[in-house]
């Protein structure tokens, strides 16, 4: 029985991890339109792409990153 309760609860934290995933990628867009500044949370290959992108179309950017290159 404490199985069953063990897989429930995993069942449950997956859905409200795949539910606080969804919000944020729905309220990503909508911050933009709010916000000049973005935050870009590393530069590797795909925040290089993202930031050429929003720099493209206008957007300040800050890029804290770890790396000095």
């Amino acid at each position: 029985m404490s199985r069953l309760i063990k897989i429930v609860g995993k069942i449950e934290q997956t859905k409200l991890t795949t539910l606080v995933v969804a919000i944020s990628m729905l309220m990503a867009p909508l911050l933009l339109m709010f916000y000049e500044k973005i935050i870009i949370a590393g530069y590797g290959r795909f925040g290089q792409v993202i930031g050429r992108l929003l720099t493209a179309q206008g957007y300040h950017l800050s890029i804290p990153d770890h790396r000095l290159s």
